[in-house]
């Protein structure tokens, strides 16, 4: 039986090279398109694992996304801030915002806000500053890369 499979597919050269080409490009297809879902998922949670100062998240269960603005309710945080074990519990604000680079092209950012008290989340190690200057009128922390290579800042007093 196999000597007749065989016979029946290396008797025509040019389906044989079908075969193996459509097998090649179906599996390129599933790898591919693998290492996509791979690379979303691991983006979907990147701001989760980049803001290591938190153990445990506590989100509305009307939540969809990390990224969804929906804000938790003051009594949830007191409620968090009164479970036994817990250290610290403060709101996290993230929105888009936006922005305008240097050529004037505009585009869109993410702007973290900090819990003004005690300003945990912040950065943990940073080149210029301090996390206290987010106590100055009109204070900000922008990364190294994006202020230096994309982001235009206006001089002066505004």
């Amino acid at each position: 039986m196999y000597v007749i499979a065989l016979k029946m597919l290396f008797g025509d050269w040019l389906k044989y090279l079908g075969l193996i080409v459509g097998i090649a490009f179906a599996s390129l297809l599933i790898c591919q398109q693998a290492s996509i879902f791979l690379g979303l998922t691991l983006q979907t949670g990147s701001f989760i694992r980049d803001t290591s100062q938190a153990d445990l998240w506590v989100m509305d269960p009307q939540v969809r996304f990390s990224q969804d603005s929906q804000p938790l309710r003051d009594t949830v945080v007191q409620q968090t801030r009164g479970i036994a074990g817990v250290e610290w519990a403060v709101p996290l604000y993230q929105a888009f915002t936006r922005g305008q680079l240097a050529d004037g092209t505009r585009i869109t950012m993410i702007l973290i806000g900090l819990d003004d008290a005690t300003l945990l989340g912040g950065p943990p190690l940073m080149e210029q500053g301090s996390l206290a200057d987010l106590r100055r009128d009109r204070g900000v922390l922008i990364d190294t890369t994006t202020a230096a290579n994309k982001l235009y800042m206006k001089r002066g007093g505004g």
